[in-house]
């Protein structure tokens, strides 16, 4: 039987988290080609596709399972192929139907510092 959450420590709480099924966000790094300009994205589920545009850029990001690896894929002339092609392995797989209507909301890093030191002074009160 484990402590309720409020008595667990850092470690005990993202292991809690993992064994009761919560979704965990990871921040990810994207850097738009057209402007240099970096943001970040949360993503719920890193194997799965998604679909980012930034200025005029748009890009997908995709997931080898058989690699292990992620790539990014820059999108010209408007264009939304139905699948892609693994650089190394050359495995082809399906995108969802759906991916190029939810472009993958993007935030400018400095949200992201200014929410953190936020949480950090709440949490310190």
């Amino acid at each position: 039987m484990h402590p309720p959450a409020d008595e667990w420590n850092d470690d005990e709480q993202e292991q809690g988290c993992f064994r009761r099924g919560c979704i965990m966000s990871e921040l990810v790094l994207f850097r738009c080609q057209a402007c240099k300009k970096e943001s970040v994205y949360l993503c719920e589920d890193l194997e799965e596709p998604c679909y980012l545009q930034h200025c005029t850029y748009e890009a997908i990001e995709v997931w080898c399972p058989v690699c292990k690896c992620g790539f990014t894929f820059s999108l010209t002339n408007g264009e939304h192929p139905s699948n892609w092609t693994c650089p190394d392995c050359r495995n082809n797989y399906q995108l969802p139907i759906d991916l190029y209507t939810n472009p993958m909301p993007l935030l400018d890093p400095s949200f992201i510092e200014k929410f953190r030191d936020n949480y950090k002074l709440r949490e310190s009160e």
